[in-house]
């Protein structure tokens, strides 16, 4: 199992917070090959349903989770493979991603 999120942000900084909150669990966690895969396209999954707008204009926190089992086959005793997105819009809460993420 593996699962990163992030803090609350603004739809413009979802893109650069997901990607940072990838590349860090990454740098902490020993991860299958299978699982990266999912991560990937989970990342562009959450980043396209926020800019889509499905969520409204207000800032968000995304938190993104999954399985992967070895070369996706299912194993007895183990749960399948799987994805979970999980967005939540925060109206009225203060973007705290400057505080989280790097200036440029």
């Amino acid at each position: 199992m593996w699962r990163f999120g992030t803090p609350i942000l603004g739809k413009s900084q979802v893109a650069k917070g997901v990607t940072q909150a990838k590349d860090l669990y990454l740098q902490h966690h020993p991860t299958l090959p299978e699982a990266k895969i999912q991560m990937e396209a989970v990342c562009k999954a959450a980043i396209l349903i926020v800019e889509s707008g499905a969520l409204g204009p207000h800032p968000v926190q995304v938190t993104l989770g999954g399985h992967a089992n070895p070369d996706f086959h299912a194993r007895e005793g183990w749960i399948g493979d799987q994805i979970v997105i999980n967005i939540g819009s925060a109206p009225g809460q203060p973007v705290i991603s400057s505080e989280i993420l790097p200036q440029e």
